[in-house]
């Protein structure tokens, strides 16, 4: 620590070699300036406040970009990293996932997103913009079945948002196919009902036990031996 204070890096280091403190052996290439074996005596020992420690002196002293740089080689360093930008930098994180070719994480954000965003003439555009770019993710994925569900809800959003105005429309559930169905038979609006028919393929029996589609995201895993993320859907009646 002495040598590193008095600016005898190379002293410094080999120092090191007989210091038996983790903690202070991390410290040491911290102040010289050697954050990238820092970061990784850290993830190895398994202490979490070590980790939490160094992360914490990166935020405080290096750019986004260096930092991305440095984590994207420790999964165990990135899924830390990804659990502080959920809360601070939510934007920041896509771009994380984007650059590792995440799309399963990808995907889900965009769900989640779209799911977040009210439903108002101001946001319905981000809404079903959302669900189209997870669309896309969902196929790069080959998860075709959850990407026409989040296609499929994307359509039916679009042709809501023109029935906003229409009566009694404010009280029916957006997501349901049935419900809209439903509403646009009561209300005789038939060119809607026989198109609703035919985008979202109603059968003669699905319409009168009123069984359809109603989208939703269940759940989500991480499997962290090989950091694949594994997606179920859930159709509702």
């Amino acid at each position: 620590m002495k040598a590193a204070g008095a600016n005898l890096n190379e002293l410094a280091e080999l120092l090191l070699d007989r210091e038996t403190c983790l903690n202070r052996q991390v410290e040491m290439l911290m102040k010289l300036n050697k954050i990238d074996r820092a970061l990784a005596k850290a993830a190895k020992s398994q202490q979490p406040d070590l980790l939490h420690y160094v992360l914490t002196y990166l935020k405080r002293t290096q750019k986004k970009e260096v930092i991305d740089h440095l984590v994207l080689k420790l999964p165990q360093v990135l899924c830390l990293y990804q659990d502080y930008l959920k809360e601070e930098a939510p934007r920041h994180l896509l771009a994380l996932y984007m650059q590792k070719d995440d799309f399963a994480r990808q995907s889900l954000y965009y769900l989640k997103e779209s799911e977040s965003t009210p439903w108002n003439p101001f946001d319905n555009k981000d809404k079903v913009e959302g669900l189209l770019k997870a669309e896309m993710s969902l196929n790069k994925l080959r998860e075709h079945t959850t990407a026409q569900l989040a296609a499929e809800t994307a359509e039916l959003f679009s042709i809501c948002e023109t029935l906003d105005r229409k009566p009694d429309f404010n009280d029916v559930d957006r997501t349901s196919v049935r419900c809209v169905y439903m509403w646009a038979v009561g209300h005789r609006e038939d060119n809607l009902a026989e198109l609703l028919r035919k985008k979202f393929k109603l059968t003669e029996k699905a319409r009168a036990s009123q069984i359809l589609l109603k989208k939703s995201l269940e759940q989500f895993w991480l499997i962290s031996n090989n950091e694949t993320i594994g997606l179920k859907t859930k159709v509702f009646s």
